[in-house]
């Protein structure tokens, strides 16, 4: 007596044959309906019969997951991102594999709103006076690190603060006459021009009578102080000449 086998069992052996034959893990999970397995579970086919799974106990299993990664930004308010991975540990022979994605990741925030300036050089300000007011001398001018000034832990301005210059001027000298005691004169020396010529105590009052350079500003400071000592600042003969007589 024969039997006729019906095709569809024919398509049925084939694909036992091929899906699940050995019981070997699910590929993709495209033929299970991506079915999910929990930690230590892997899918395999349950039935030949349209390739259905199950989730079984599996030699692969993930491992914890690491430390998140620092954030793609560190400051400012943009969003960054960040990531942490696990892998897949096989403790058998078999073909198991884990479930699921060994990288995962997330949209994350900087610590800070404020990100590091860097701080930029201002304008220089105005020449100082020279030094002197008659030769070689300098002057000097400052700039300040305020255009912007570092914040928020930026560097601060690499350079100098203050620049110095040499500068000069012109002298113009004062007559001041050598004498004694007795007015007895010679014109054989002169004072600069931030010098005045002293003449005191013409008259005694018990000072020493003296004629000699000192600077103008200690000679009118004198003069206003020192209201019975007889004190006189010229610049010139003529003044001199009212004081002297010479």
């Amino acid at each position: 007596m024969k039997f006729s086998v019906p095709i569809f069992a024919i398509f049925w052996f084939l694909e036992f044959i091929i899906d699940c034959y050995g019981a070997i893990p699910c590929t993709n999970h495209d033929d299970c309906g991506g079915i999910q397995c929990p930690a230590g579970y892997a899918p395999y086919c349950a039935t030949i019969l349209f390739s259905q799974c199950k989730c079984s106990q599996s030699d692969a299993i993930w491992s914890t997951w690491t430390a998140w990664s620092q954030c793609s930004v560190t400051c400012g308010a943009a969003s960054g991102s960040r990531t942490r991975q696990r892998n897949c540990a096989k403790s058998g022979t078999t073909n198991d594999f884990c479930v699921g994605n060994h990288l995962q990741g997330e949209v994350c925030r900087a610590n800070s709103s404020h990100c590091p300036r860097d701080g930029h050089w201002g304008h220089w300000l105005a020449w100082s006076p020279c030094s002197v007011s008659c030769g070689k001398g300098t002057r000097q001018r400052l700039r300040q690190c305020n255009n912007p000034p570092p914040a928020y832990g930026g560097s601060y301005c690499s350079g100098y603060v203050r620049d110095n210059q040499a500068c000069s001027h012109s002298c113009t000298s004062k007559p001041c006459p050598s004498c004694d005691e007795n007015l007895n004169c010679v014109w054989n020396q002169t004072c600069s021009a931030s010098e005045s010529c002293m003449v005191r105590a013409v008259t005694g009052h018990g000072f020493q009578f003296t004629v000699h350079c000192i600077l103008s500003q200690d000679c009118h400071f004198m003069t206003t102080f020192l209201h019975n000592s007889e004190i006189y600042c010229c610049d010139d003969r003529d003044c001199l000449r009212k004081y002297i007589g010479i």
